[in-house]
């Protein structure tokens, strides 16, 4: 029996405790795995616990084992896994964060949350074109070199931010406020499976297929921007649901990027503000690498697929790739090849997403 869950589950759910009772057993305690149901037997009235409540060891030894065998049989019907503070996947950042989660439920690669950068990209759920955009690139260039994207499932900014991580194969988290063996909303569960059986993670702090209730969007937020080395604010509006995640992030100690934007729109206001108020302005991705402490010309740490490439196409791709840019004249002259061959290789790279115009004359490795 693991006596961490087993005297989680009685202090919060099956003992039927109030909110006085539960504080001043945990303060007594300290800590949850601690506590010990003899003692608040005997010395009830300590704790503000009336007889008639049938404690785990009190009048029946095995009361709520059933319960707890139960509870355990369905985590692995779901094959779901738990995170405890005393699990290694439990990070000094979410025992350090303010209301700091009890358990965490997961499906996927628990392995993420402490290996590689990790970085928040958030906002929100109707973006223009212009956050849609940055959104996509910048989650393309920092999954192209081995940083896993953070984020929340949402519609938007959230879904594009995890889709384009996919896209390049890198490793993606996402945190629900519903259960985690729900995909919410509907219309991304399958960027929801797609998460799980390509080696990224799913968290929750609500075990199996629970809806998300209003408030809980907040609290999901704190996780984002804790499990999360920088947080990226793309588009919010002034009252956004999304600046909790901001102020989330600044109260943990964490650098805020805002995607600075035109007065005159409303999904700009949040983040200008953002901005105003000292977040760093977002306006070269390299600035989050850097930030990281990453060099921004290494090459990803991410296997390309290569082999469907023209011979010219391949050639070129190498080229730019050891540089990260290049401006298309200079790869004619070290080709020494015609620049209308240059410009149908670079095409291909681009249908392959391997390549992309950081300027109308100078390409990029994606």
């Amino acid at each position: 029996m693991d006596r961490y869950i087993f005297n989680l589950k009685c202090l919060r759910q099956w003992c039927q405790l109030d909110s006085k009772s539960q504080k001043l057993i945990t303060n007594y305690f300290k800590n949850i795995e601690h506590i010990r149901w003899e003692t608040i037997s005997t010395e009830s009235k300590t704790f503000n616990i009336e007889g008639k409540i049938n404690l785990p060891q009190g009048t029946s030894k095995f009361c709520y084992v059933d319960q707890y065998n139960a509870f355990m049989s369905k985590l692995n019907e779901f094959d779901t896994e738990y995170i405890t503070p005393r699990s290694i996947y439990y990070s000094e950042a979410l025992r350090n964060m303010d209301q700091s989660p009890e358990i965490l439920y997961s499906k996927g690669n628990r392995a993420l949350i402490s290996s590689h950068p990790r970085v928040a990209i958030v906002g929100s759920r109707r973006p223009t074109s212009y956050g849609r955009k940055v959104a996509s690139e910048l989650s393309r260039h920092l999954a192209a070199r081995g940083v896993t994207i953070v984020s929340g499932l949402a519609l938007g900014i959230d879904a594009i931010a995890h889709r384009a991580a996919l896209d390049l194969k890198g490793g993606t988290i996402a945190v629900m406020a519903s259960g985690v063996n729900r995909a919410y909303p509907r219309t991304n569960a399958s960027i929801y499976h797609e998460i799980i059986e390509s080696g990224g993670l799913v968290l929750s702090e609500k075990a199996f297929e629970e809806a998300p209730k209003p408030y809980e969007f907040p609290l999901r937020n704190r996780l984002i921007s804790a499990i999360s080395d920088v947080v990226v604010i793309i588009e919010a509006a002034e009252s956004s649901g999304t600046l909790t995640t901001a102020m989330h992030g600044l109260n943990q100690g964490k650098t805020i990027f805002a995607l600075p934007g035109s007065i005159y729109s409303e999904l700009s206001k949040g983040t200008n503000k953002l901005i105003y108020d000292g977040a760093l302005p977002l306006i070269d991705y390299d600035d989050i690498l850097l930030e990281l402490g990453m060099d921004s010309i290494n090459t990803s740490t991410i296997k390309k697929d290569l082999s469907g490439l023209s011979p010219v196409a391949l050639q070129v791709f190498n080229i730019i790739n050891k540089r990260n840019k290049m401006e298309i004249h200079r790869i004619c002259e070290e080709m020494m090849t015609e620049y209308s061959e240059i410009i149908s290789a670079i095409n291909e790279l681009i249908l392959e997403d391997l390549c992309d115009f950081a300027s109308l004359t100078e390409i990029e490795v994606l």
